[in-house]
């Protein structure tokens, strides 16, 4: 019998469990749910594993070398920085992941960030607790219509939040290097990230976490920014340097900054970043919503269950591999 290993189900809530009970239910593979934290306790507890189902914890290189039955990864999300890709394919080992599970939960709170910081919630809430009464004059809003939300990252997420962000008035303006051309002729495509980000009143993150993204916003892009200009950032913390971030946000390089990731996760509760006035921080939930966590979970479990029944598995990311894998009638 083939065997599947849910490595890290300690993230997963009793009813999201037995989603993915219910789908392997009838499957004649067995699943296994482990709480592994290192690679020496995946290494030794998992040597029988045909399938690894992870949502956060590494799958190395070397846990590839020593689970020698491996043959199908599922990532339970979009981003693949937990898993060695390159050494995945080169072993022959089939990775997937559920790349639009959450589109719109992620695009509505990049959005919601950035309307916090246009109509200064966060600011006005802390008013109206201090007794105040109407807009004062401490707090300053200007109209969004006409804005420029700089996207970066033009996938399915960075298209939905163009999509809502245009119905409100904002300029849309795009960077993403593996994006030749837009058809909408409302969004003006750049291909110089200064040029982008200097022309920017907010920008969104949209694109993966790769040595090219690592730290790609650290002093000098904070330098290129207006002043008043506010990151959001929904996809992966380490892609902006968190003490650039910090220096930006407390010596007015920028206005302000939406998180819902950020470097170094999960971040200490007395980490000076999140308690800046102009940040607004939320614990990595932005793909949060019940029908969207029953949605990935079933699907990694169909593409595990795929993939060990000889299938080729929906949402394959190392595509290379396809002539390699036997297709199998049902």
């Amino acid at each position: 019998m083939k065997k599947a290993y849910f490595a890290d189900k300690e993230w997963l809530s009793e009813e999201q469990w037995a989603i993915v009970e219910q789908e392997f239910a009838l499957s004649g593979i067995e699943l296994v749910g482990k709480e592994w934290k290192t690679e020496e306790e995946i290494i030794r507890e998992g040597k029988d594993a045909h399938a690894i189902l992870v949502i956060a914890l590494p799958i190395t290189r070397r846990v590839m070398d020593e689970l020698t039955d491996l043959q199908v990864i599922v990532r339970c999300g979009i981003g693949l920085d937990c898993v060695d890709l390159p050494a995945a394919t080169e072993k022959e080992i089939i990775v997937s992941n559920v790349p639009d599970y959450c589109v719109e939960e992620v695009s509505n709170h990049a959005l919601a960030l950035l309307l916090n910081f246009n109509r200064q919630i966060k600011g006005f809430a802390k008013r109206a607790k201090q007794g105040g009464y109407g807009p004062g004059n401490e707090i300053v809003i200007e109209r969004l219509e006409g804005k420029n939300l700089g996207i970066l990252g033009y996938g399915r997420i960075g298209r939905s939040l163009a999509r809502k962000a245009s119905a409100l008035g904002l300029n849309i303006a795009v960077y993403d290097p593996f994006v030749q051309s837009i058809p909408e002729k409302n969004i003006q495509l750049h291909t110089s990230l200064p040029g982008f980000l200097s022309m920017c009143d907010y920008v969104s993150i949209h694109t993966p976490l790769t040595s090219d993204t690592f730290h790609l916003f650290s002093y000098k892009e904070f330098a290129q920014m207006k002043s008043s200009s506010v990151l959001i950032n929904v996809s992966r913390g380490a892609i902006v340097d968190k003490a650039a971030l910090y220096d930006a946000l407390t010596t007015g390089k920028i206005a302000g900054a939406g998180l819902d990731v950020c470097e170094g996760e999960p971040v200490d509760r007395d980490e000076p970043l999140i308690h800046l006035e102009n940040v607004i921080y939320t614990p990595h939930v932005a793909m949060f919503s019940r029908e969207a966590l029953e949605t990935m979970y079933r699907q990694v479990s169909t593409q595990a269950i795929q993939g060990l029944n000889g299938q080729w598995p929906n949402n394959v990311v190392n595509q290379a591999l396809k002539g390699k894998w036997p297709e199998k009638e049902k």
